[in-house]
């Protein structure tokens, strides 16, 4: 496997940037695994061959044997919003209607306020995959840059809702590529229960 860059490991406060960096001047430096605080992990990467399409995901979890009540609830609310991405856009297209990257980050984008998380929303809900992992195609995007191009047979992208807080945040990233005009997710089982060590 091969990547254009080192994968996101984040801790506490910093998983709730979602860019985090421990080189990036923002960020000022990385923070010791504590007892209690949420770790993200976000890692992309493809094959060593010609043609190869990235895969980009991201988990999270809390560093005790016990999950707190706040952390578990925002991962619950993370996991529904990708889990209506992909009903959405299935429930389009078996309809015979055709929807845009823009109208599914809407919809995500208004359940998470409807959910109590308006405030705690900092990027779009999906970018387009091929072979580059932040990809030509489709953005499941209404706000950054609105991508009114429409999800096609063969469209890959990222199914990636966040909710970021003050001292923490959660984000749960799957692939998704449309083929016989349904919404098929790559790789294993997605997260549905928060890691905890």
């Amino acid at each position: 496997m091969t990547s254009h860059s080192p994968p996101i490991v984040a801790v506490g406060e910093n998983s709730a940037d979602p860019h985090y960096s421990p080189e990036a001047e923002s960020s000022g430096r990385g923070t010791v695994l504590s007892s209690g605080a949420v770790l993200q992990l976000d890692m992309w990467a493809k094959e060593k061959t010609s043609g190869s399409v990235y895969a980009d995901i991201s988990w999270v979890g809390v560093l005790d044997t016990r999950i707190p009540r706040t952390a578990q609830s925002v991962f619950g609310t993370v996991v529904q919003a990708r889990e209506l991405a992909v009903s959405f856009i299935g429930q389009s297209l078996a309809a015979g209607q055709s929807i845009s990257g823009e109208r599914v980050d809407r919809e995500v984008r208004s359940f998470l306020e409807r959910s109590g998380y308006g405030a705690n929303l900092r990027h779009r809900t999906g970018h387009g995959i091929d072979q580059e992992v932040h990809g030509f195609g489709v953005n499941l995007d209404s706000v950054e840059f609105p991508d009114s191009r429409l999800l096609l047979e063969g469209s890959c992208f990222s199914v990636e809702p966040g909710v970021y807080l003050d001292d923490f945040g959660m984000r749960s990233e799957i692939n998704v590529y449309i083929s016989g005009g349904k919404p098929v997710v790559s790789g294993k089982k997605p997260q549905f229960e928060l890691l905890h060590f």
